[in-house]
């Protein structure tokens, strides 16, 4: 539920900005700010329900959002390189290289469960 108003919030947000606010830079602001919490949301609801569909067991809500939160840091940094002109296909393939590097390296030093 915690998920589901953070990413609902968000939107809201990001759709608030996009449809009622002229262009400022603290728009900009305020739109990217929503946008984080919205990709972090919905990254982690999703997840949790992957998690639950394909292992049987419930992903925790720290674990989910962590990752949430990682993602929406890659993407919306390349967003900020499509905004400067600087996001080529190399820069890119690095961005997700690093994204799913650390994705992989937060994983895989996470502690288990036993159950």
């Amino acid at each position: 539920m915690t998920l589901l108003m953070l990413s609902a919030a968000g939107w809201a947000l990001v759709a608030y900005v996009v449809l009622a606010l002229p262009v400022t830079p603290t728009a900009q602001i305020i739109f990217y700010g929503g946008a984080f919490g919205a990709l972090a949301g919905t990254w982690a609801m999703v997840a949790r329900l992957a998690y639950r569909r394909r292992l049987q067991r419930d992903l925790g809500l720290i674990a989910a959002l962590s990752g949430g939160l990682r993602f929406a840091l890659a993407l919306e940094f390349g967003l900020w390189l499509q905004s400067l002109r600087m996001l080529t296909v190399p820069y890119a393939v690095l961005l997700l290289a690093a994204y799913l590097t650390t994705e992989y390296l937060f994983r895989s030093l996470a502690p288990r469960n036993s159950q």
